[in-house]
């Protein structure tokens, strides 16, 4: 293509619901260069208000429909012949149904510049997966990861070429800031005390979650047993609430703890917050992390993945071991006596975020590197 010309990059996509990789995609969508980026989305479904928004951002989504299985031939077939006829310059492959159907839809197709996308902390991924993955970036041109950690386990555990590996941190918009009314309103909706000490965390809650809203419950209850008078907001939805909820009355802290459910307006939810907790045990990135930062809050995070390269320790917050309910609740506890703290540590997150992961940050840094593709003589 002429570099003149507009730049066409498909986003193969598994779905288009919430989720962090659809946010980024959406962010793309809203932020590069219409004068220099044409995109579209191709995903097997794509459902809630983020596809719209994508749509209303200039970007179609088409859907694809569900995987059926990996041998999933017509569906390939499919996805090249929609590929063909929009004539992509890059597709760019993320989450792993995506991942396949964009390396194996794209080379059907003839497409110039395949990317590949490795958004997750894939420590537990099976045999069988990483024989997939190793095969279906021989046929990429370009491995993309999420932070530099992730970079490093690809090359050193994966055999990843790092003449392929680019590595472009994730960036996050800043939460929205509510009025002091709303806030004072969704407080007393969700049961949360004023003068309480409220930490909070955001996540899917699904069966076998590594996000571990178990751990923080743990540590809740840990807190009020020495005297804390701390709440607990979990923010988010999903099939494994009810278990939480009743953990939370086996550990006696129901009244104690807030489940605000899924919200796309998370901007009031960490303003209801003192501090932000994340207990994965495996993070890519931590794009939470970086959202609470730019809201202004001290973390206190598993020290796994990706998370130490945007939790600065000791300095925007507390970095403790996955799976240890007491070293959150005595980080959180330090912070629950110090407000001054509390604020600092907050100041200095927003600081390193607005800094290193903002939104324009990363749109500025795909932006370049797409042009970058381009620009190399396809193989």
């Amino acid at each position: 293509m002429s570099l003149a010309s507009k730049i066409r990059v498909l986003h193969s996509l598994e779905q288009v619901n919430s989720g962090g990789v659809e946010k980024r995609r959406l962010l793309l969508a809203q932020r590069l260069d219409p004068s220099r980026f044409e995109q579209r989305v191709l995903c097997t479904t794509a459902t809630g208000p983020l596809a719209h928004e994508m749509e209303a951002a200039g970007v179609g989504v088409v859907e694809l429909g569900p995987v059926r299985s990996i041998f999933d031939l017509p569906r390939y077939v499919r996805a090249a012949r929609l590929i063909r006829a929009w004539r992509p310059d890059i597709v760019h492959g993320a989450v792993f149904e995506g991942f396949m159907t964009g390396v194996l839809g794209a080379r059907l197709a003839g497409v110039s510049h395949i990317v590949v996308e490795e958004t997750s902390y894939p420590t537990n991924r099976s045999v069988k997966g990483w024989t997939l993955f190793r095969l279906l970036t021989s046929l990429a041109d370009h491995c993309v990861a999420v932070s530099p950690e992730v970079g490093r386990y690809l090359v050193s555990q994966r055999a990843v070429d790092p003449q392929k590996l680019t590595v472009i941190s994730n960036g996050t918009e800043r939460p929205s800031v509510p009025d002091v009314a709303t806030v004072h309103d969704a407080r007393a909706e969700l049961g949360l005390d004023p003068d309480a000490f409220v930490f909070g965390s955001v996540g899917r809650m699904v069966p076998d979650s590594n996000k571990r809203f178990d751990d923080l419950i743990a540590a809740l209850s840990a807190l009020r047993e020495e005297g804390c008078h701390a709440q607990l907001l979990l923010v988010g939805d999903g099939p494994d609430r009810p278990r939480l909820k009743d953990l939370t009355l086996a550990a006696g802290v129901e009244d104690h703890v807030a489940f605000a459910g899924y919200q796309r307006n998370v901007g009031l939810m960490y303003a209801l917050m003192d501090a932000f907790a994340l207990a994965s045990e495996r993070e890519s990135f931590g794009l939470v992390v970086a959202e609470a930062m730019l809201a202004g809050l001290p973390v206190v995070a598993t020290r796994v993945g990706g998370i130490p390269n945007v939790v600065s320790e000791g300095i925007t917050g507390a970095l403790v071991p996955p799976f240890d309910p007491r070293a959150f609740a005595v980080a959180l506890s330090a912070l629950a006596r110090d407000p001054d703290l509390r604020s600092q540590m907050g100041a200095a997150g927003r600081e390193r975020a607005d800094r290193h992961f903002s939104a324009d940050r990363y749109a500025d840094d795909v932006a370049a590197f797409y042009e970058q593709v381009v620009a190399q003589v396809s193989r």
